[in-house]
């Protein structure tokens, strides 16, 4: 079971655990969409936000996560 450190409506900051123990994520439990891996410094930065400024830098690594994502395939 993965580790949630925030939820905010739909979307929580996850901990990884093996191989991507030491590194955090946003996740939408509805839509199943998952950023990108991000260190400790940022996962602190989305644990002091606004509840609004965590859904916007979410929906951004969202964004990211599936523009990189386009672009591997």
């Amino acid at each position: 079971m993965t580790e949630t450190l925030r939820q905010v409506g739909d979307v929580q900051l996850i901990k990884g655990k093996l191989a991507s123990e030491g590194l955090y994520n946003v996740f939408n439990v509805v839509t199943e969409e998952l950023g990108f891996w991000f260190d400790e410094e940022i996962k602190d930065m989305f644990l002091n936000m606004s509840d609004n400024e965590f859904l916007d830098e979410s929906r951004i690594n969202f964004e990211i996560a599936s523009f990189i994502g386009d672009t591997n395939t």
